[in-house]
């Protein structure tokens, strides 16, 4: 577990050791920079026959295929979305390196939700710390092409909430590019319905909606995917470690009760924070569904990465500043606790690629 502990310790000693007379801009980007290498260099150097490796073999092993098949052989696979197979064969042609493929999923979807974190909190070791302890980054370990669609799709969001034509054009552009990367998101085509809600009682009643829905017709809605994306899911109660669903739940809650804190006491919070919100609402009723069927925890990772920006940020404007010191230093503690408890239980032990 050496270099799992090594990697979050070595990140939070950066912050503080980079001096604050540098100026918040320099030290928040000198943090970020170092902080994305150490991610890189401990994910890219995985070895693909790890513990928890099996899906990491396959992404091994189709980066491989594509140095050594041609384009048309590649695309007679099935089973993986024809994006990501030409997305290997031009990286394996750029670099014929079969690791290299670790290093780039690490390097890409690391620097996405980096530039999205550096876009929008307040607080961005806090973002970081969250961002790995509690956010999407568990699920990046081993889900590279749905984690590079939803870096894609992360991309689109920063153009959709800007409510411009040919911003929207180009954010539906970017979508379809994910989906050919996964097929799953296209359902990130729901943000463009969630942008017309305002944060309230509507986006609640929507998102429960949505919920119980899902819950009544999963059997229907699972042989329509299915049918539409080209996929074999299907539906059954969450039978896994109960502690890591209630775990996650219970922080989505926590982060909305703090917004709401805040909210209260400075409107201008949901006006700076309004789509996040609206997609962490809907986030935590997909991700509750996972009890149902596990299909709906990997949609809900289209919207929940936005915890690694709502809760710190909403931390950061908490109106007594004794009060933001306790909460933050009580959430790095959490934060530390979960990441301890998943190195041991879920992660698996990990080996270098040159071991």
């Amino acid at each position: 577990m050496f270099f799992w502990f090594f990697m979050l310790l070595s990140i939070i000693i950066i912050w503080f050791t980079i001096p604050d007379a540098l100026g918040e801009k320099k030290k928040k980007l000198i943090f970020m920079a170092l902080a994305w290498l150490i991610l890189v260099l401990i994910l890219g150097g995985r070895d693909n026959g790890g513990i928890n490796g099996g899906d990491l073999y396959g992404y091994y092993r189709w980066y491989r295929r594509a140095m050594n098949l041609p384009l048309d052989h590649l695309l007679l696979y099935t089973g993986v979305e024809d994006g990501y197979l030409v997305l290997n064969k031009i990286l394996a042609i750029i670099v014929p390196w079969n690791q290299f493929i670790f290093y780039f999923q690490a390097a890409f979807c690391t620097g996405i939700m980096f530039w999205y974190i550096y876009r929008n909190s307040e607080n961005v070791f806090l973002s970081v710390v969250v961002y790995i302890c509690v956010g999407p980054w568990q699920f990046f370990l081993t889900g590279f092409r749905q984690a590079i669609a939803c870096c894609i799709c992360f991309v689109a969001l920063e153009l959709i909430k800007k409510r411009k034509t040919s911003l929207n054009i180009t954010a539906l552009v970017l979508i379809a590019l994910a989906s050919t990367i996964h097929t799953t998101a296209w359902l990130f085509l729901i943000v463009f319905v969630i942008r017309c809600f305002k944060v309230g009682r509507n986006i609640v009643i929507f998102s429960i909606l949505v919920t119980v829905l899902s819950i009544v017709f999963s059997d229907e809605i699972m042989a329509w995917g299915n049918d539409a994306l080209g996929r074999e899911y299907t539906a059954g109660l969450y039978s896994g470690n109960a502690l890591g669903g209630i775990v996650p739940i219970m922080v989505y809650l926590v982060a909305l009760i703090i917004s709401y804190i805040v909210w209260y006491n400075d409107k201008s919070f949901t006006e700076d924070y309004s789509m996040e919100i609206k997609l962490m609402i809907l986030g935590l009723c997909l991700y509750t569904l996972r009890y149902n069927t596990t299909v709906f925890e990997r949609i809900s990772h289209y919207f929940t990465p936005v915890i690694s920006v709502i809760l710190p940020s909403a931390i950061m404007r908490l109106k007594d500043k004794r009060e933001v010191k306790i909460v933050s230093a009580f959430c790095v503690l959490l934060c530390v606790g979960l990441f301890i408890y998943r190195a041991y239980t879920q992660f698996g032990v990990y080996h270098a690629y040159w071991e």
